[in-house]
C-alpha cells in the first residue's frame, strides 16, 4: 500500500514535539470537559458559549466565544498572519 507511516516515533523531532504537546494538551483538558460536560447534562447549560453568556457587559465580539466558563476562543478569520486582538 501506498500510505504513509504515521506512527510519532517514525517522525521528525519538530513533528513528535508537536504531538506530544497536543497529547499533554488533551490530557489536561480531560477533567475540565468531563467536568463541564458533567454540568451540561445537568443544569442544562450549554459548553460552547457565547461571549455575553460569561460576560453581559461586553457583548460585541462577534467572533469570539467561550468553551465553558474558563476558555475563550478567539480564532483569526480573516487574515493568518497578523496577531488576533484578543478580549
Amino acid at each position: 500500500m501506498d500510505n504513509p507511516d504515521r506512527e510519532p516515533y517514525t517522525q521528525s523531532k519538530r513533528v513528535q514535539d508537536a504531538i506530544r504537546d497536543a497529547i499533554n494538551m488533551r490530557y489536561s483538558l480531560s477533567h475540565y470537559l468531563y467536568t463541564l460536560f458533567y454540568i451540561s447534562s445537568t443544569s442544562g447549560q450549554p459548553i460552547v458559549r457565547p461571549l455575553w453568556h460569561e460576560f453581559p457587559e461586553s457583548a460585541d465580539s462577534s467572533s469570539q466565544f467561550m468553551f465553558g466558563p474558563s476558555i475563550m476562543v478567539a480564532p483569526d478569520l480573516v487574515n493568518w498572519e497578523e496577531p488576533v486582538t484578543h478580549w
